[in-house]
């Protein structure tokens, strides 16, 4: 299987074993630093390659890190558990202990994404020592309202969300509030819909949620020592903003990160923005010294192909394709004016003067 859009081979799956069941895994990247990606509440590591952009987030990530990627049991790739449906809060932080062992990774960022954020901050709560930073999106210590926490989602809501779940599973249910800026678009709303088929089952992932009903980490923010980045939607359809303003007032020395949107999904919106905040913020951390080392061994010159951006190297595969800028631009989800800008300075770079040149020029270059 490859990545999509840049025909780049898609990592190999592993597996870990955790409590005597075997946990689906991935390793790709250029770090250290590592980063562990807890997933949110469905997930398939090989099928996530199958959507342009987010694959285009993962290889972006991993320009700069060397990203640990797994599906928790119960889910995607890993074993379901014959013992019950969904798993405990405490075997999902095994399952991240377990596949870090897998990939010889002592110590790790932890990026977690919606459901995901309960468990790695109980994680990072419990084992100190194995968490170099967090990096939490779209989450909450708690989705649940209650009477000391109106920040939550109100539980009629949430059961009623979790119904409709499961009656409609496998159509693309939810497509509108988990992506509402690609409302309209009919190849990710597919995918979606496949995406839920491949990763769980109607009832399984309506366990899941109704487990999460009842999470409560909120009494482990105090005691979170490792640097962490908490980045939220303003307007997330799903998890409400305040969630994450509570969670960032209350864990010492967090950076909080609002930003424009109503996107729930972690890969959507402004990439570039979300991508270079967690690139300075690793950084800036203890174990963050090898990111500044890679981006000061791999500074640009001014001309060639070495020139070239990662963004520009897709504008070039897409040219040399045949496609128009318009056709590029509805397949990077960007404007044709930014590609036409990208076509732009792919020429000045290559030293050419007509569009037509790229193909040409990308021949010579693979001969």
């Amino acid at each position: 299987m490859t990545g999509a859009l840049s025909g780049v081979p898609a990592p190999t799956t592993q597996y870990a074993r955790s409590g005597g069941l075997n946990i689906a895994y991935q390793v790709f990247g250029a770090g250290p630093p590592d980063v562990v990606l807890v997933p949110g509440f469905i997930s398939h590591v090989e099928f996530a390659w199958h959507e342009p952009l987010l694959a285009r987030f993962l290889r972006k990530l991993s320009a700069f890190t060397r990203v640990i990627a797994f599906d928790k049991r119960g889910m995607g790739l890993s074993d379901r558990d014959p013992r019950r449906e969904t798993p405990s809060l405490a075997e999902r932080m095994d399952d991240i202990a377990a596949v870090m062992h897998a990939a010889g990774s002592p110590r790790a960022a932890l990026l977690a994404w919606s459901e995901g954020g309960p468990a790695s901050l109980l994680f990072a709560q419990r084992t100190p020592e194995r968490v170099a930073a967090l990096m939490l999106i779209g989450t909450a210590p708690r989705f649940s309202a209650a009477e000391d926490y109106p920040e939550g989602i109100p539980r009629d809501m949430l059961e009623l969300f979790i119904d409709t779940m499961c009656q409609d599973w496998g159509t693309g249910v939810g497509f509108e509030m988990y992506a509402p800026s690609m409302a309209d678009d009919a190849r990710m709303r597919s995918w979606w819909a496949s995406y839920q088929r491949f990763a769980s089952s109607p009832g399984a992932v309506a366990a899941s949620l109704r487990m999460h009903l009842d999470v409560d980490v909120r009494h482990a923010l105090p005691d979170i020592t490792a640097p962490t980045l908490i980045m939220h939607r303003t307007h997330d359809m799903l998890v409400p903003v305040e969630c994450a303003r509570f969670a960032a007032a209350r864990i010492a020395g967090a950076r909080y990160l609002e930003q424009p949107g109503e996107d729930h999904m972690y890969w959507l919106g402004d990439q570039n923005g979300t991508l270079s905040a967690m690139r300075d913020f690793l950084t800036g951390t203890p174990d963050g010294a090898p990111i500044a080392a890679l981006r000061q061994s791999r500074r640009r010159p001014a001309a060639g192909w070495e020139s070239l951006t990662e963004a520009e190297m897709d504008v070039v595969r897409l040219v040399t394709a045949g496609m128009t800028n318009r056709q590029i631009a509805e397949r990077l989800y960007l404007s044709p004016r930014t590609i036409q800008t990208h076509v732009s300075h792919i020429m000045r770079k290559l030293g050419i003067a007509r569009r037509s040149e790229i193909a040409a020029e990308t021949s010579r270059r693979q001969r």
